[in-house]
């Protein structure tokens, strides 16, 4: 199986596509950089930054929420427990040991600066 930002390509053994579920418009569905159709903003300027006014077409809060439990997923795996997370953070609560996978520690000077 295939499965790209444009839909997704399934094969047999043989390599026989046995069903395919693609976008009408194809675009480069392995571009790694988020600057294709679907993610690109209304800038002319930079893929990252809209024009003043205009919306992306994932806002970026809302692009956390469908990460968020991919995340809580893994730290559940590493920490080998049930976590209990605050629903409307969502942060881990309670639980110091598995917040401390919440965030990477970086090399010193590499930490990002909001």
């Amino acid at each position: 199986m295939v499965l790209d930002r444009d839909g997704y390509t399934m094969y047999d053994l043989k390599e026989k596509v046995m069903k395919s579920s693609l976008a009408a418009q194809a675009a480069d569905g392995l571009n790694v950089t988020a600057d294709d159709e679907m993610t690109l903003c209304t800038s002319t300027t930079s893929w990252m930054r809209s024009a003043p006014g205009a919306r992306c077409r994932q806002p970026i809060e809302e692009g956390a929420k469908s990460v968020l439990l991919g995340h809580l997923g893994n730290i559940a795996q590493a920490t080998g427990r049930v976590l209990r997370v605050d629903a409307t953070s969502g942060r881990i609560t309670g639980d110091e040991a598995a917040m401390k996978w919440w965030q990477r520690e970086y090399a010193p000077g590499w930490a990002p600066t909001v």
